[in-house]
């Protein structure tokens, strides 16, 4: 690293810093407004946080009780209030907090589902598509910061993976949307 360091500095006019636990070495960073820390028990991770705040008060939710989970399964009673389109406004704004939670998803594991089926919408917003991007932001209201741990870790002696085990994530076409295995134990 130090090597590639120089050899940019020769030709370009850079701003570095090393993150890391050494001498001369930076415990915090901040990057794109996301920040990266070192500490004693591994690294932390912090997305930016910035982009929750605009979300919850677009969506007029300042006075809202926040929820757990940022998203929920469809309720057949409202299939068919869901299948309305939005008028054209209503339609532009909901792409505009849309693109907002995709880009805060990039870096929020949580939010990341929600914010793909919401983004299902974009092309014809319906008001199903608005109550979900809703949700997404009552969820929001609790959990505006995450702050990811990535724990130090003793050598590997078995790994379990779940995931997606109906293999119907999506009620309309039935067809799995994490697509992934049920189950999976690897030896290391």
């Amino acid at each position: 690293m130090k090597w590639l360091k120089e050899r940019l500095s020769e030709r370009f006019e850079i701003k570095t810093k090393v993150i890391g636990a050494g001498p001369g070495e930076e415990t915090e960073a901040r990057i794109l407004n996301r920040i990266i820390r070192v500490t004693d028990k591994g690294w932390q991770y912090e997305p930016d946080q910035r982009h929750a705040d605009p979300m919850v008060r677009e969506l007029g939710l300042e006075k809202a009780k926040g929820v757990k989970s940022p998203g929920e399964d469809e309720k057949k009673w409202e299939m068919e209030d869901n299948e309305k389109p939005l008028s054209p406004g209503d339609a532009t704004r909901f792409r505009a907090i849309a693109a907002r939670a995709n880009y805060l998803a990039l870096d929020r594991v949580d939010l990341q589902y929600a914010a793909k089926e919401v983004c299902r919408g974009l092309a014809a917003p319906t008001v199903g598509h608005s109550k979900k991007l809703r949700r997404l932001g009552r969820c929001l209201i609790d959990a505006r910061r995450v702050v990811s741990d990535y724990k130090l870790q003793v050598e590997c002696r078995e790994l379990a993976t779940y995931s997606d085990s109906d293999w119907a994530g999506c009620r309309r076409t039935a067809k799995s949307t994490s697509g992934g295995p049920s189950c999976a134990v690897v030896t290391c």
